[in-house]
């Protein structure tokens, strides 16, 4: 089954990162985001997965999106401060 809904495909992915499953999450969200650009909560979402799997750029990436979205959506900016930091910090 391949959920056509930005909020299916978004629980998809969420459901797949809860089992480890990090790679199909990553698509899933990658998906959620085409069907539904302008939603900032699934670019924090995408961006949680990515750093789980080592990628901060993308996740720093997927976080900026997210804020250019939305400008004032506090735990997306919290995070891009705290990756941002910890990639200077290298």
């Amino acid at each position: 089954a391949r959920p056509q809904s930005c909020i299916a495909r978004a629980n998809l992915a969420a459901a797949l990162a809860d089992r480890d499953a990090l790679a199909e999450a990553a698509a899933q969200y990658r998906e959620a985001a085409a069907i539904c650009p302008s939603a900032a909560k699934v670019q924090y979402a995408w961006a949680g997965v990515l750093l789980r799997q080592g990628d901060a750029a993308g996740a720093e990436e997927r976080l900026a999106k997210a804020l250019e979205i939305s400008p004032d959506y506090a735990p997306a900016r919290l995070a891009l401060g705290q990756i941002r930091r910890r990639l200077t910090a290298r």
